[in-house]
């Protein structure tokens, strides 16, 4: 890509066509012009090149002064101000999207809240149904929120700190129910987590390696827990499709804290 291609470029995220960035162009180079040689220098056609003029001069980066007895000349206006006019144009434009963008979600709210929804079904974790596979980063996400919120007691997680933060707020409101915390999570990524665990009733368990015995029953794929008031739980396994085991029974809830327990052995813990 040459000089001009990129200039071009720049030009058309800024808001012009194609044809309006190569008039600009030609006029950045030499100006003033008649439209006939600004057709041939832009390569725009004479049956284009006065509506492109005219769309620039509304635009505010050209000017078209007029001649008694001569064809009109068009002229750039000064380097600054094409910066500025560029600039102005682009960031009233992107208010206009913004401001069209906050109508059309209000609009669409209201009439959202016209449709009858019917409940969405729930998994059942009762005894009755030991546990439950749920499918699809969504679903997923769902279970993980509505399962912090209803922490009473703990909530211990070996969840990587990208996991973590992608729950932030969920997390801060278990912090600030001043429940106990538990995180397992390599050594290197506590430092991402810190304003989150910060003045946390907290236990932080550093993973010197993640080449333990867990990653050789799962063959490098790395289960992540979420397990509230060791009563229920989810463990993530991150395969494609990303899919989840969703537990409330003894049984499966030691399960998870075996998973746990393997992770935590050769770590240490951090303050």
């Amino acid at each position: 890509m040459d000089i001009y291609q990129r200039i071009e470029s720049f030009l058309e995220e800024l808001g012009l066509t194609q044809y309006e960035s190569q008039v600009f162009i030609a006029l950045f180079k030499k100006s003033p012009q008649f439209a006939r040689d600004i057709s041939k220098s832009s390569g725009v056609s004479r049956g284009r090149i006065y509506d492109i003029l005219k769309t620039l001069n509304h635009k505010g980066l050209v000017i078209e002064k007029t001649r008694k007895g001569t064809p009109n000349i068009y002229e750039l206006i000064t380097y600054p101000q094409c910066i500025k006019k560029l600039q102005e144009n682009r960031l009233k434009e992107l208010e206009g999207k913004i401001d069209r963008t906050k109508t059309i979600i209000i609009e669409l709210k209201t009439y959202l809240g016209e449709i009858d929804r019917e409940k969405p079904e729930e998994h059942d974790l009762t005894k009755d149904d030991p546990f439950s596979i749920v499918k699809g980063q969504a679903s997923i996400d769902y279970y993980v929120k509505k399962f912090l919120s209803e922490a009473e007691q703990s909530v211990t997680t070996n969840f990587t700190a990208d996991y973590i933060k992608r729950y932030e707020e969920e997390f801060v409101s278990v912090k600030e129910k001043n429940l106990a915390m538990t995180f397992v999570l390599p050594e290197t990524e506590f430092p991402q987590i810190k304003d989150i665990t910060k003045g946390t009733k907290r236990f932080i368990i550093g993973l010197k390696d993640l080449n333990l015995k867990i990653m050789k029953v799962f063959k490098d794929v790395r289960p992540l827990i979420l397990m509230i008031d060791e009563k229920k739980g989810i463990t993530i396994f991150q395969m494609d499709p990303i899919n989840a085991l969703i537990a409330k029974t003894e049984f499966f809830i030691q399960y998870q804290k075996h998973i746990l327990s393997l992770f935590i052995e050769g770590s240490i813990k951090l303050d």
